[in-house]
């Protein structure tokens, strides 16, 4: 169980947590999205958002 965020479109990135929560972020440009995220995360300490798995979702 989780939570999303979409404003428009049926596509995404989901985010799973290590805690077993999910994030689903809605994007019409979901392959954008992942790359902004993993570029985010190569520059800060990831195991600060505790981020298992990350995944494009439609």
């Amino acid at each position: 169980m989780g939570k999303a965020y979409n404003v428009s479109g049926n596509r995404g990135v989901q985010l799973e947590f290590t805690d077993g929560k999910c994030l689903l972020i809605g994007s019409q440009k979901p392959e954008q999205l992942d790359s902004a995220i993993t570029q985010y995360l190569k520059n800060h300490d990831k195991n600060e958002f505790n981020i298992k798995e990350r995944r494009e979702a439609i």
